[in-house]
């Protein structure tokens, strides 16, 4: 009698993990029935999935939190937070680990187009990460630029 309520449990257990397995939280790359992206999202520079490119978490086929992008050494290049109030806290980084820029972008999302684009201050620094510059945009545009001594 045990013996059958052990192999029940296991069964019961293998079912559970298997549909677990199909779910955004527990896979990689997943797209739900509509098609929209969901959960985390991994793209390697290599067919053998050993140097990552960048690492995305999506919402609906949205970006949501912290995306990260790799140089091909495995070192972090670029990482952005996405805000709920569809700003994105950006940092550009030097291959010595350093930040290179710092600021806030926005993503505008038509039905045709998405478009990314630089908004307020940017914090530009040398591979020392001595602050050099602040720039400032407007609707992705360049309005102004301080040299820092």
């Amino acid at each position: 009698m045990r013996i059958i309520r052990l192999r029940w449990l296991l069964l019961v257990f293998i079912l559970v993990i298997q549909g677990a397995c199909r779910h955004p939280l527990f896979s990689v790359n997943f797209r739900d029935k509509k098609d929209r992206k969901q959960g985390l999202w991994k793209v390697y520079y290599d067919s053998d999935n050993k140097k990552l490119y960048y690492k995305i978490r999506y919402k609906n086929n949205k970006p949501t939190g912290k995306v990260s992008y790799y140089y091909p050494d495995g070192k972090l290049q670029q990482q952005e937070i996405y805000k709920r109030n569809k700003t994105i806290l950006t940092t550009y980084y030097w291959p010595n680990g350093k930040p290179e820029l710092k600021g806030t972008a926005q993503l505008i999302i038509t039905p045709d187009t998405t478009i990314y684009q630089w908004i307020g201050p940017w914090e530009k620094f040398d591979s020392t990460g001595k602050l050099t510059e602040v720039r400032t945009y407007r609707n992705g545009q360049r309005i102004w630029t301080r040299f820092i001594r």
